[in-house]
């Protein structure tokens, strides 16, 4: 017997959309495997999230999902520096990781106009 892989790599794997994302979004896991394309909704607060949707995307389509290795520009919820530890805000946006919060990634820049560019990890 051997392992079945579905994504080698796995960086940037095809989901499908439980509920309509945006790009520039965290996304988390919301349930169980759709064939071998996982289903995703919209981040919550401290979700351990799983990536970043490559466009707006509605229910029940598919989408490709940016994850660890890339550096992406995503929608910002609050002060964030250049270096700090990144974590999912409501609605999917990116905020500064609390102590305890699941960090999804390390800012490169600094937020402005409610934008910031993020390394996911």
């Amino acid at each position: 017997m051997s392992t079945f892989v579905h994504y080698s790599p796995a960086q940037n794997p095809t989901v499908k959309a439980q509920a309509e994302v945006k790009a520039g979004t965290f996304v988390e896991i919301a349930g169980d495997v759709d064939g071998r394309n996982p289903v995703v909704k919209p981040a919550t607060a401290k979700a351990r999230v799983f990536g970043v949707p490559a466009t707006d995307t509605k229910a029940d389509d598919y989408v490709m999902v940016y994850r660890a290795g890339h550096i992406v520009e995503l929608e910002a919820s609050g002060s964030i520096a250049a270096g700090d530890a990144v974590a999912s805000a409501a609605s999917g946006k990116a905020a500064k990781a609390g102590e305890g919060d699941p960090v999804v990634g390390v800012a490169v820049s600094a937020a402005a106009k409610n934008r910031v560019i993020v390394a996911l990890k």
